[in-house]
């Protein structure tokens, strides 16, 4: 897979004998609890009032609602507009890459989707090949030198002076081509003007988005995955920049109906406890320093190095993009070892249905009968932002499954070139806290969403 900048393929899961759904790994993801004590909100908020929940009238920011889920649909999406006046979009809520782009008017390989029309918008912006804007090819702090490139120059898109930009996933078996322009994008009433984002005029293989609502897709992750190879800021960094909110957006997912997506605040309500904070690694993905993989409390026994970046694997990230949880061969191959080893008496182990050679297997209802709860907890050691610590979150057994159509299917994959992947499937246990101010992930316990 060519995972410098995202997924796009699509996984059906192994041993479907009936072939009751596909998973997406995509280019591609309410009643609230009494707010605690002053002293734990401080606790698992040090911003304090800054990134307060903006119902308690602490923070302007705004809540967006997502659409979709994993099991009949395979991915999460929000709303936007863009132009002037508004021309509305569906697009695929994903923090496992950084760019906005959607489909443009008389593109003949995006399939069903709704397209921009650059004529019906009077703030509509063309970028032209060679100027300064499209001669950004590094992010600010990269090189110090934002001419100096990371993914080779800017490219012209065919014969017409434009900016072109082209996006490969899946090792360059899919991708999206066209071309940067500017123009008016809000995200609620979050609106910013001159946004740069890319306009698809070819999609490959075609119609990618013709089986689900979305027309394009828009990235949450850091600028360094937006030079393809002219690079733009990602949307949300231009909404921080650009309104004076802080750049900090927290998301729930569930598992069938959707999310919620908070742009510039933390939302208390949403968690129990306190937030555990991580750092960053690498500012690209959210890629976090995962320490151990644990099964029940048991380490797994692989070195970290496994699980991190290195010169050809791009480490542990989380990502909304991504539905099920990956792990590199090595690390998939010891977890089904020790799942046979220790609990070959659950249905699917021994006979090696649940853990096929790419993960994904499923079982009826009658075989899981009643033993779903007699599966481990997978577990997750992370160190702690700023301190010597170190902390555990839990993944039980029902959320590394899909039940649907009385079957129960592994979420757990295995793909070249990572260390995990924490996708959807992991994602929905808790209320994740994306603070690029101070470079760290928050993790809390879901309460509500």
């Amino acid at each position: 897979m060519n995972l410098v900048s995202h997924f796009l393929v699509l996984l059906l899961l192994s041993f479907l004998v009936t072939n009751v759904f596909a998973l997406r790994i995509s280019l591609v993801k309410r009643e609230h609890r009494a707010l605690k004590d002053y002293a734990e909100a401080k606790a698992s908020n040090p911003f304090g009032n800054k990134y307060s929940n903006p119902k308690n009238g602490l923070q302007a920011g705004n809540t967006i609602v997502i659409g979709g889920n994993v099991v009949s649909l395979g991915s999460y999406y929000i709303q936007m507009t863009a132009g002037t006046p508004a021309q509305n979009f569906t697009v695929l809520f994903d923090t496992g890459s950084s760019n906005l782009a959607i489909p443009v008017l008389g593109c003949k390989s995006c399939g069903k989707t709704r397209q921009f029309n650059p004529l019906d918008s009077v703030s509509f912006q063309n970028i032209h090949f060679g100027t300064p804007t499209c001669s950004i090819c590094s992010p600010p702090d990269y090189f110090n030198d934002v001419n100096k490139c990371v993914f080779g120059r800017p490219i012209l898109y065919e014969t017409s002076n434009l900016c072109g930009f082209g996006i490969t996933y899946d090792g360059g078996g899919s991708s999206l081509g066209g071309y940067l322009v500017s123009d008016r994008v809000c995200l609620d009433s979050l609106c910013i003007s001159n946004m740069i984002f890319g306009l698809i005029t070819q999609e490959i293989p075609a119609n990618q988005f013709v089986t689900s609502p979305e027309d394009g897709i828009i990235g949450f992750a850091h600028e360094f995955n937006a030079c393809n190879p002219t690079c733009s800021a990602p949307i949300f960094d231009r909404i921080s920049k650009d309104l004076a909110i802080p750049n900090v957006f927290s998301y729930c997912l569930t598992l069938d109906n959707g999310g919620l997506l908070d742009l510039g605040f933390i939302d208390n309500e949403k968690y129990s406890g306190v937030l555990d904070w991580t750092p960053i690694e690498v500012k690209r993905w959210y890629n976090m320093y995962l320490l151990d993989i644990r099964i029940a409390g048991k380490s797994i026994g692989l070195p970290k190095y496994l699980y991190t970046t290195t010169n050809d694997v791009i480490g542990t990230f989380i990502d909304s993009g991504t539905n099920i949880i990956l792990f590199n061969p090595y690390a998939y191959q010891t977890i089904a070892e020790l799942f046979s080893t220790h609990y070959a008496y659950l249905p699917g182990i021994s006979n090696g249905v649940l853990f096929g050679a790419t993960g994904g297997g499923c079982i009826s209802d009658n075989e899981m009968s009643n033993n779903i709860t007699l599966f481990p907890d997978l577990e997750f050691l992370f160190p702690r932002y700023e301190s010597s610590d170190t902390f555990v979150v839990s993944v039980p057994a029902p959320s590394y499954f899909i039940h649907y159509n009385k079957q129960w299917c592994l979420g757990l994959g295995v793909a070249a070139g990572i260390g995990t992947v924490l996708g959807d499937l992991f994602i929905q246990n808790f209320y994740v806290v994306h603070d690029k101010e101070n470079s760290r992930v928050g993790l809390g316990k879901l309460t509500k969403c």
